[in-house]
């Protein structure tokens, strides 16, 4: 249930990021200044990143990322054209939010899979963000039926995301699990303190 659940966060995250993306020519007038605050943003994200892994909790950094770059999404909608600086604002806020949340997820991912399944896990989850990928430019195709709804696509799957962080254990500061049974234990005793082996790995941030 944890995979099924991280897969669709990648999905819903790198939906919305290629949606930002390819859907430049509609945010702004400016093309070049946009891509410029996109890729601003984006190194700002990695820069931000390893602070928030050491002082922020996985679940609830994460949900309020995804929450945040679907109101940016939904938001886009209501924004009328003329308001170019307003609409290139929330796409560039969308998208650093977009990009700080893959790289916790990365993270997050690799603390909550067991060690004996993280390869084919992570693979699944590439598979995922790789379909995503090629479904977001499809998108722009139902804007013939309807202008907004390519961007209440884009906004729905990260909102949905955001909840399923809930069902996601926290793994800050706690031990790798290396088997399956090992994630099973911290579930049953999760209330209970719990004694670190001599060969459990603690996480870093």
């Amino acid at each position: 249930m944890c995979l099924s659940f991280f897969n669709h966060h990648r999905f819903a995250n790198f939906m919305a990021y290629f949606g930002l993306n390819l859907n430049i020519q509609h945010l702004g007038n400016n093309a070049f200044l946009l891509q410029t605050l996109f890729g601003a943003v984006i190194l700002l994200a990695n820069c931000v990143a390893p602070w928030a892994l050491k002082y922020m909790n996985r679940r609830a950094s994460q949900m309020l990322l995804m929450f945040l770059l679907a109101i940016c999404l939904l938001a886009i909608i209501l924004v009328p054209q003329e308001m170019q600086t307003l609409r290139e604002v929330l796409a560039t806020l969308g998208l650093g939010a977009s990009s700080l949340a893959n790289t916790l997820a990365f993270a997050h991912g690799n603390e909550v899979i067991p060690t004996v399944i993280r390869a084919r896990a992570m693979g699944i989850n590439a598979t995922f963000a790789n379909i995503a990928g090629a479904l977001a430019p499809l998108m722009i195709i139902v804007s013939v039926y309807s202008p907004p709804l390519p961007w209440i696509i884009y906004g729905v799957f990260p909102f949905i995301s955001g909840f399923a962080f809930l069902l996601l254990p926290e793994t800050r500061n706690k031990p790798l699990f290396d088997t399956i049974q090992d994630e099973k234990n911290e579930r049953k005793d999760s209330r209970e303190p719990k004694q670190e082996g001599p060969s459990m790995e603690v996480t870093q941030f």
